[in-house]
């Protein structure tokens, strides 16, 4: 140590610093929708042993879009409401929406759990998402 505090001291190169910073963006939400969608379209039509490995691999999009936060729900409530949307993407939607539980797609998922004409799995995953918003008692009401 003693060594290399006398060779730095003894030599004519001053030691300088310099800043650098990567900032590295992860995907935007939009992005990872637009992925979960080719994935879907991919495999409409296939076996149906092909809907379970859609399942896992639309699975995977979850952590993915929940660690986005609030910034994915605005893209994610809009998507629910989408018909003409792939209905597994928009299930898993509704799943992440629950997992972010961000009031801001309180009005997206009950138009969706009150849709009559909505698919009943679609429903079932909007009312799911319902009870994990974190709500002020005042914005509660019965469907």
């Amino acid at each position: 140590m003693l060594a290399f505090a006398l060779l730095l001291a003894s030599s004519s190169l001053e030691p300088t610093r310099t800043s650098t910073f990567t900032v590295v963006q992860g995907p935007t939400p939009q992005q990872l929708v637009t992925e979960m969608e080719q994935l879907a379209a991919a495999q409409s039509g296939e076996h149906p042993l092909a809907a379970r490995d859609l399942d896992s691999r639309l699975a995977a999009y979850g952590p993915r879009l929940n660690a986005l936060g609030t910034r994915s729900v605005p893209l994610l409530a809009w998507y629910l409401r989408q018909d003409e949307r792939p209905l597994k993407v928009r299930l898993y939607a509704a799943a992440v929406l629950g997992l972010v539980g961000d009031p801001g797609a309180l009005k997206s998922l009950r138009l969706t759990a009150e849709d009559a004409g909505a698919d009943p799995g679609l429903r079932a995953a909007a009312v799911q998402a319902l009870g994990s918003l974190r709500l002020a008692p005042h914005e509660l009401r019965p469907l």
